[in-house]
């Protein structure tokens, strides 16, 4: 009995040194060390000859479940840090199903079935009405319609409040335009709201001309784009300047200057003159309710000087600017309640659908599938974490059997009593 409390207490301090955080990680090796198997193993050892020693009645067969059962749990812990197998996967929305994995060291696992995800779907909580002074919070208000909030020297009156606005009808005080050259004495200025190839050629030789223009400019730098909308959220333009051999990509958002996408050397390409993206204030737009989940979140505010302006997630606003005595006024980032995933299955033939939602998750052919991550800018992928433990069956009769175990131990010393 003292060697097995020893034992014991060297196993649990191996296992907190595993789950401690320690700088630069690695600190879960500890669970598959030959250290913590060979303490195992003499634990279990040492817990079977104890079991042994005691003569098998009825009144100690509580005793030896529950102890037969600790040492079920350790070999099926011992199985699954052997055996295990567990990885993140990316999957695009609607492709073909996913039937194997490679992995970072090059091995190819197959699953022994098909996973595709043909739907996604994020629940969010209303986010909080954030006042800022020079970028910094200097009021934050819960959202809810007829709320007053101050702003300044002024107040605001939240008016409604849509989880699902369906925007629509936008009318602009002006025509979108892009100025090239210095705007006192610009070369071009080119509207970007008709079709058509709009090209202009610089007095250097080089031309320029609008590869998109975009209501919300993609975030190229970052490998993935923001959701296409109906509405101006971060309007953009991307352009390709060429002279000869040598092309620039640039992507000008209003409002801002103009960033280089390729190539990566600026040195490497042709003259570019300064840019310009005008994009004109929103003078009328019609906005509504709706059950889309897609859509996104909105707030109608009333100023007290009788500004009327539409926030939307992501940082956009419409109508008049929501500013006033130098504050400004956004929607904090809304955060996730609920998010699930609309699976198609391909299991011995035969095509199955499944609702995948966060922290439920569903076992397929000896996986273990857990809903991880979506992609929160361009809702075109989820991160699913497939686990496959050979040892799991065993711990969870271990610990049912300890618990029966330690039960009927307690029942029979209780009635002997």
């Amino acid at each position: 009995m003292p060697l097995a409390v020893v034992l014991m207490a060297v196993a649990v301090v191996l296992m907190l040194a595993g789950v401690l955080p320690v700088r630069g990680g690695g600190q879960e090796s500890l669970f598959r060390s030959p250290v913590l198997f060979f303490v195992l193993t003499l634990l279990g050892a040492s817990t079977v000859a104890c079991t042994l020693r005691r003569k098998l009645t009825l009144r100690s067969i509580g005793y030896h479940l529950a102890h037969a059962s600790a040492v079920l749990i350790m070999i099926g812990a011992m199985i699954g840090a052997l055996a295990e197998k567990k990885f993140d996967v990316q999957l695009e929305l609607a492709t073909p199903p996913l039937h194997s994995v490679r992995l970072s060291d090059g091995a190819s696992v197959d699953l022994g079935f098909g996973i595709a995800v043909e739907s996604f779907h994020v629940d969010r909580y209303p986010p909080n009405l954030l006042v800022l002074k020079d970028n910094t919070v200097v009021g934050e208000h819960r959202l809810a319609p007829d709320a007053e909030v101050s702003v300044g020297e002024g107040s605001l009156t939240v008016a409604r409040v849509l989880p699902h606005a369906d925007i629509r009808d936008i009318e602009l005080d002006g025509t979108p335009e892009l100025i090239v050259g210095d705007p006192a004495a610009p070369i071009a200025r080119v509207a970007t709201d008709t079709s058509g190839e709009q090209r202009v050629s610089l007095p250097d030789g080089s031309s320029l001309f609008i590869a998109r223009a975009y209501n919300n400019l993609p975030n190229m730098r970052m490998g993935h784009t923001f959701r296409e909308t109906a509405y101006p959220v971060r309007p953009g333009l991307i352009l390709h300047v060429m002279a000869s051999n040598q092309v620039a990509i640039l992507s000008l958002a209003a409002g801002e200057a103009a960033r280089m996408l390729s190539p990566s050397d600026p040195a490497k390409a042709p003259p570019i003159p300064p840019l310009y993206y005008s994009f004109p204030d929103v003078k009328d737009v019609t906005v509504s309710s709706s059950d889309n989940p897609d859509l996104p979140f909105a707030a109608e505010l009333l100023f007290d000087n009788g500004a009327h302006t539409y926030l939307l997630e992501r940082g956009a606003h419409l109508g008049d600017a929501a500013e006033r005595d130098g504050h400004r006024v956004v929607l904090d980032r809304a955060a996730d309640r609920r998010y699930e995933a609309g699976l198609v299955l391909e299991v011995d033939g035969e095509s199955r659908k499944r609702q995948l939602v966060i922290n439920k998750p569903i076992d397929v052919a000896g996986w273990r599938i857990y809903l991880n991550s979506y992609d929160s800018q361009a809702m075109r992928h989820v991160t699913l974490t497939l686990r496959r433990d050979p040892g799991d069956r065993l711990v969870v009769a271990g610990v049912l059997g300890l618990m029966i175990g330690t039960v009927v131990t307690f029942f029979i010393r209780r009635k002997s009593a």
